[in-house]
């Protein structure tokens, strides 16, 4: 509530001298606090309008219920999250996929510039300076997920694989896959055309090893290797969907139920016959068979969280508070 009311102060004295901030808040080094400190602080009138990012730093009280949870507000008050500190080579890929998979992290400091790097001053004249292992993991998603990408939703049946999808300003479409041990991957509905391969592993440091195509909008049998593996689309995606599909879910946030309309512009085809809802690390939650234009689903049952609904070629978002 303090901290609140000093946004709303601060904001208030700096509009008196032309100055129109934004703030970046609450900034705990407690996860779970942070959760705390926003739902208190966004009670106070007027604050809303002044915060541009909930932040959350790694130190302690971490869990995936309190990343839920503050991913849930930021959809809620229409807001970015980002996760702003946890030094000491703490930020790897792993809590890096986590927060943009769960909190839907739009923002992420992994370190100051010199953190980045390893620097060997043995010749003050002549360092040496080399990118450190864990900017080399990272260094994927920074490359593929561009500033104003949009995240898209995405799904796996293969625990041993976690997915993020998103679409860049330039229209192209990236995927980067989580791997937890060498496998084979198969991948449907990705837009059709060519793809390089990045990989960064154990032996390969933000590797470019060719590329694939996606032949009617499947890659098959992909043998990826523990560590990250990403697919970056080589030309902007091209719509030649027979049908526009927009939905419209309400409410938003819900605790249990949610009501679906459907709109679709036919272009010649029939419109896609299942809704699938998948939770934030793609895992499919349930399939819905729709009756109508409108129906109403029950998700009494699924755990707080933000969860992705697909329909087609649409992807939406919507989040469960209690």
């Amino acid at each position: 509530n303090l901290l609140g009311r000093a946004i709303v102060a601060t904001s208030d004295r700096l509009l008196q001298y032309g100055f129109k901030p934004r703030f970046i808040a609450p900034s705990n080094t407690n996860m779970t606090n942070a959760v705390n400190y926003f739902d208190e602080m966004i009670r106070v009138p007027g604050v809303a309008e002044h915060l541009e990012e909930i932040c959350y730093h790694r130190y302690s009280g971490v869990s995936q219920k309190s990343l839920q949870e503050l991913a849930s507000r930021g959809i809620q008050y229409g807001l970015k999250n980002s996760m702003l500190e946890w030094w000491f080579d703490n930020a790897k890929y792993p809590i890096l996929h986590e927060d943009i998979s769960i909190g839907n992290a739009s923002s992420f400091q992994q370190a100051t510039i010199s953190g980045f790097f390893d620097i060997n001053k043995s010749d003050p004249q002549r360092p040496i300076i080399r990118i450190k292992d864990i900017s080399q993991y990272n260094r994927i998603y920074y490359t593929l997920i561009r500033p104003g990408a949009v995240r898209k939703g995405s799904s796996t049946s293969n625990q041993i694989a976690s997915p993020v999808v998103v679409r860049n300003p330039d229209g192209r479409i990236n995927l980067i896959v989580k791997v937890e041990r060498d496998t084979l991957i198969s991948i449907k509905d990705l837009p059709e055309g060519r793809y390089s391969i990045l990989v960064t592993n154990n032996k390969l440091a933000y590797q470019n090893t060719g590329t694939i195509e996606s032949v009617n909008g499947t890659i098959s049998n992909f043998p990826v290797t523990k560590g990250l593996v990403a697919f970056r689309q080589e030309e902007a995606v091209r719509s030649t969907d027979a049908h526009r599909i927009l939905l419209k879910i309400f409410p938003n946030p819900a605790s249990d139920y949610i009501d679906i309309s459907r709109f679709t512009e036919n272009r010649g085809s029939s419109a896609p016959s299942t809704i699938r809802i998948c939770d934030a690390l793609g895992h499919c939650a349930f399939d819905f068979l729709p009756s109508a234009q409108s129906d109403r689903m029950d998700v009494s049952g699924l755990p707080p969280g933000m969860y992705f609904i697909h329909y087609g070629t649409y992807a939406g978002t919507f989040c469960i508070v209690r």
